[in-house]
This record gives structure tokens, C-alpha cells and sequence, in this order.
């Protein structure tokens, strides 16, 4: 992320957190999160701030993820794993309940023109746990 987009995500989150009239004390201490990271975060001084914690702030104010990602060069969207990959490590499904979960993606996909993902076998165990 550029020092420009750092202090627009910085603005952005400044914004959403003062119109729900939250101060950083507050919103530091609901997400237990450190108030000085927060006030650098708000203050484009990061310019690789940790995504897990952009996530619990933009979750919290209820910023949409995508007006993240545009002013920030895809900071959220970069740092997350790919549909495949999160249902095959996060959830102990069966190689064919993997198939058809990735088979109703690619119809969601198509349905809105976006691009059809590559695809793959699970691999190891069932779920594509190793």
C-alpha cells in the first residue's frame, strides 16, 4: 500500500468511527485492541498494517470491505485465501461436498459474470485436511 493510500483507508476508517461518535478510546477498548495502533492506523502511518486487525475495526463500524479494498490497492481482498482454499482448511467437509460447494460458486460467478476460479482435488484427507 502507497503512503497515499494509507492515509485514505486512514480517513475512511477516521470517518466511519466519528459518525457512529465513537471515540478510539472506546472503540480500542470494545475491540481490545491497542489505542496507539489505532490512532497511527486513523493517521496513514502504516503502510502494511496487519489485515486481521483493519478487519475487526472496518467489521466493527460497519464499513463495507470492498470501499477498503478500493482506497487501500486491495489491502483486505490480497490477504485473504481464496473460497477453495478457506472451505478446504476451515471446514470438515468430504471431497464431494468440497466439489459441490466450488460447483455452486462457479454458478454464483457466471450468474454475475465474474471469472470462474481454478479448480482442483482436495487433497489428503477428507475436508483437504492433510
Amino acid at each position: 500500500m502507497t503512503n497515499e493510500q494509507a492515509h485514505a483507508l486512514g480517513q475512511l476508517l477516521r470517518d466511519a468511527r466519528k459518525a457512529r461518535d465513537l471515540s478510539i478510546a472506546r472503540m480500542a477498548e470494545r475491540l481490545a485492541m491497542d489505542e496507539s495502533w489505532i490512532v497511527r492506523l486513523e493517521t496513514g502511518r502504516y503502510t502494511t498494517p496487519n489485515p486481521a486487525l483493519v478487519t475487526r475495526i472496518v467489521e466493527h463500524l460497519g464499513i463495507d470491505p470492498a470501499s477498503v479494498d478500493l482506497v487501500s490497492g486491495g489491502l483486505l481482498r490480497s490477504s485473504l485465501p481464496s473460497v477453495k482454499t478457506y472451505f478446504r482448511s476451515r471446514e470438515a467437509l468430504p471431497p464431494e461436498a468440497l466439489r459441490d460447494i466450488e460447483g455452486a460458486l462457479d454458478e454464483i460467478r457466471a450468474k454475475y459474470g465474474a471469472p470462474e476460479q481454478p479448480r482442483g482435488e482436495p487433497e489428503g484427507t477428507p475436508g483437504g485436511r492433510p
